[in-house]
């Protein structure tokens, strides 16, 4: 078991992703039934996981010295900062639209992904990739046809959701960047949940917002969020992202969505019309296809 940590096959890293995809696509469920408002929850989410991690790095014995050539520690705080954003994004989007809406405009993060590739590193992207982004459109389109007749609250969780995803593309991609500077995973993964609570914090003091859980279920609840979706989620995805590129791990991450509309229908009862969840299909679709068809070329 050890080899297999240590030096991982693909598939292995692949289900150690799809399990933290899964633990990623239990959190909406956590966020609506929360106590606190959503940000407030996110921030719960990352606080009370730093124990966790802390134990972890101990456990292992990993050298807690942030030595790395050529690492401004600067950027350090970046991947927290925008892990933080995204959560308070993503959070308020599930309030304000439906679970399975929330989850799969967060889930385009691969698609941000290639497209920061190409603005900030001047990647050669396929013809292929367009066909797969216009297929995210027109599926995105599909999906939010009942939101955009029957409700603007929705329209405005669908925005939120997507900003969501745009943000936890950066946070995938300032981590690689930390990786490829042979800075230690477990560090950065750490040092980013600890700038994503500060990062919360702030937002959590001009939101005005309901911050104590007020029950020991109340209390639970963000405990769950912390310890499930943050630490093993979170943690198991930064793990991978210390084996593969960032490319093959957001396109892995497309199985939360699964997760979290399987869970909406069976606890929350929210059901998918036909023509949504043939949306749903074609984004899917089209985010896989211009993920796995893109090559990265400098």
């Amino acid at each position: 078991m050890k080899k297999i940590i240590e030096t991982p096959p693909i598939w292995f890293i692949a289900l150690t992703l799809i399990l933290g995809a899964a633990c990623l696509g239990v959190s909406p469920l956590f966020v609506r039934i929360s106590e606190v408002d959503p940000a407030s929850s996110a921030f719960w989410r990352s606080f009370l996981a730093l124990p966790f991690i802390l134990i972890l790095i101990k456990s292992i014995n990993i050298k807690t010295e942030l030595k790395s050539d050529k690492l401004n520690y600067f950027y350090l705080a970046l991947p927290g900062i925008f892990l933080g954003i995204d959560h308070a994004a993503w959070h308020h989007g599930i309030m304000l639209t439906s679970i399975a809406n929330s989850t799969l405009f967060a889930s385009m993060a691969p698609v941000f992904v290639v497209i920061y590739s190409y603005i900030l590193f001047s990647t050669k992207i396929t013809k292929k990739f367009f066909v797969g982004l216009i297929a995210s459109v027109i599926g995105a389109v599909l999906l939010l046809y009942n939101s955009l007749e029957f409700s603007i609250q929705n329209l405005f969780g669908d925005f939120w959701s997507i900003l969501a995803g745009a943000f936890y593309a950066a946070y995938l991609l300032s981590t690689g960047i930390l990786r490829d500077k042979n800075l230690n995973i477990y560090i950065i993964f750490f040092v980013g949940t600890f700038f994503s609570a500060v990062t919360l914090l702030v937002i959590v003091l001009f939101a005005n917002e309901t911050f104590l859980p007020n029950s020991f279920s109340g209390w639970l609840v963000v405990f769950c969020l912390a310890f499930i979706s943050q630490f093993i989620g979170i943690g198991l995805i930064t793990w991978a992202l210390g084996k593969v590129k960032t490319g093959l791990a957001s396109l892995t991450l497309m199985s939360e969505p699964v997760t979290a509309a399987f869970l909406a229908w069976l606890i929350l009862g929210e059901y998918l019309s036909a023509l949504q969840f043939f949306g749903g299909i074609i984004i899917l679709f089209g985010i896989i296809y211009a993920q796995s068809s893109s090559e990265l070329k400098q």
